[in-house]
């Protein structure tokens, strides 16, 4: 290499990161390598440091980090972005709009060559790195697996289908890791607590939890990780401030090769607003200074208030499932039992 690099690995375990260093620093042990794990880190550093290229692994990077890594990408043209890929899974739509050079990652050994036609070439800029993708692949230092290429569109198209549904959900849709971090949410769930796409991807859930809520969000999230799913009612707020119930429907997935927790969460605000007015008739019923007795189509008992209980001395099982014409006995006259009626 004429001159050393600036070279940042992001989400690299140990392993892989030492493996990746012998292959580079083998070939020029002048470059400057550091290592970032967190993406707020990764900008901030590449905010304040020249740095010259970045190497990461698609099958580490989650759906906020490929956000930050575009943003990346715009503030800062002249940064060459190397993805390493294991599988086809771990490549979408995204992977493709940042990537300056894709590699598969069993030809890590050809990283070398790509970094010394990257620093022949003097890092190319927006306008010429189109040609300066097509002349790495042209001489063969970038080697991808042979159906790749073939199967991105219907890859893509498969993507496709499945993000129209992710996106036009009825419901509130958040997929997040285990440490609470949201790593992808639908249209529904920004339009309903009022927050963009990328808002939400930098908060948690006990974020959008009510206050009373947010209390116990850690323990749902340790149940799930251990019995895998959840069915259970809480209450979000949105950015407004605004209280919404929902029913929320958890399970353990894996999600780009790391457990996530999917969550499909449903407004029940009408049908807690039933349930009140509900409540409301109940208490009415059971605190009605006058004896209440309800039967069904068929003229058979199904409930009756208290104050009849204070007035007659009948257990609930002398009157539950009989008919009305119990009480005629009670009464000497027809007329009093009508009345009754």
């Amino acid at each position: 290499m004429s001159k050393s690099m600036n070279v940042v690995l992001f989400k690299y375990t140990n392993a892989a990161k030492k493996r990746l260093m012998q292959s580079i620093e083998q070939n020029d042990p002048r470059l400057g390598i550091t290592d970032i794990r967190e993406v707020d880190a990764l900008s901030q550093h590449i905010s304040s440091k020249e740095t010259d290229v970045l190497i990461a692994s698609t099958s580490r990077l989650n759906e906020r980090d490929l956000h930050k890594l575009k943003e990346m990408k715009q503030l800062h043209p002249s940064l060459f972005i190397v993805l390493f890929f294991k599988d086809q899974k771990s490549l979408n739509q995204r992977v493709y709009e940042i990537n300056d050079s894709l590699m598969h990652e069993d030809h890590i050994s050809a990283l070398p060559s790509v970094l010394n036609h990257f620093n022949h070439h003097k890092r190319p800029d927006t306008t010429n790195r189109a040609l300066f993708r097509t002349d790495i692949e042209n001489s063969g230092a970038v080697q991808d697996s042979s159906n790749w290429k073939d199967s991105k569109t219907v890859r893509q198209k498969s993507e496709q289908k499945f993000r129209n549904i992710f996106e036009n959900s009825n419901d509130a849709i958040f997929i997040h890791e285990t440490d609470g971090k949201f790593v992808e949410v639908n249209n529904e769930a920004c339009r309903r607590l009022g927050y963009s796409r990328a808002e939400l991807l930098n908060l948690k859930p006990f974020h959008i939890d009510s206050e009373k809520h947010a209390q116990i969000t850690s323990q749902r999230i340790e149940h799930i990780k251990t019995k895998r799913q959840l069915v259970f009612e809480t209450a979000h707020r949105t950015k407004k401030g605004q209280i919404i119930p929902v029913e929320v429907s958890s399970r353990l997935i894996d999600f780009e090769d790391r457990q996530c927790i999917l969550s499909i969460t449903r407004d029940i605000t009408e049908r807690k607003e039933a349930e009140f007015e509900i409540q409301k008739l109940s208490r009415a019923l059971e605190q009605s200074p006058v004896s209440v007795i309800i039967t069904d189509a068929a003229g058979n008992i199904e409930y009756v208030n208290p104050k009849y209980f204070e007035i007659k001395h009948h257990t609930c099982h002398e009157v539950i499932g009989h008919k009305p014409h119990i009480f005629q006995a009670e009464y000497h006259k027809k007329e009093s039992y009508e009345h009754m009626m």
